[in-house]
């Protein structure tokens, strides 16, 4: 069973538990309401992959990790914390987009080449919005597949790195409004 949208405005509650017990679910886009509060845990596992409401709180490390995820939309939410590595490291995903929530801290770094199988796999990732710290890594540069970025409207420092001339598949890539100190490499 696939639930494509459901449009549960103007109702303000938080995630239906009706849903719960859908096991023939494959797939729900549940964006765009008013819903609130936590993602519940057992969403990850209902094919639940956007989550543009008024959610809060932090996303959940271990559930992240035994998902089958390829594409997850949680932007537009109150998300708070640093994003978890698990989420970075998950090998299958093909577009993530967290931007605009109140994110902090580093952008996660993943453990080894191996598990950079899905920043070189996936071809956009928006991290707008939010509020991440630090520089962007050079690993960047090794996004073989990465086509569309977004990491605008933070508090990155630094520069940008030189290894971004490396991606010949980008379309698309938006820094600004950071705070970086270096000049653009050339």
């Amino acid at each position: 069973m696939v639930i494509n949208w459901i449009q549960l405005q103007p109702l303000d509650c938080e995630f239906p538990d009706v849903l719960k017990t859908q096991h023939q679910l494959q797939l729900l886009i549940i964006s765009r309401n008013q819903i609130h509060g936590r993602i519940s845990n057992w969403m990850w596992d209902m094919g639940v992959r956007t989550f543009t409401n008024n959610f809060h709180g932090r996303i959940p490390q271990t559930y992240v990790q035994g998902c089958n995820l390829d594409f997850l939309r949680l932007n537009g939410n109150c998300l708070e914390r640093p994003i978890p590595t698990s989420l970075i490291d998950y090998v299958n995903m093909n577009f993530l987009n967290v931007g605009n929530n109140k994110l902090s801290g580093p952008i996660p770094k993943c453990k080894n080449i191996q598990t950079e199988r899905i920043l070189t796999t996936s071809a956009t990732i928006d991290l707008s919005s939010n509020r991440f710290q630090e520089k962007i890594l050079e690993v960047v540069g090794k996004l073989n597949s990465l086509k569309n970025s977004n990491i605008s409207h933070n508090n990155l420092i630094g520069g940008i790195p030189s290894s971004l001339r490396n991606l010949t598949e980008f379309e698309s890539l938006d820094l600004s409004l950071n705070k970086f100190v270096e000049h653009i490499p050339t």
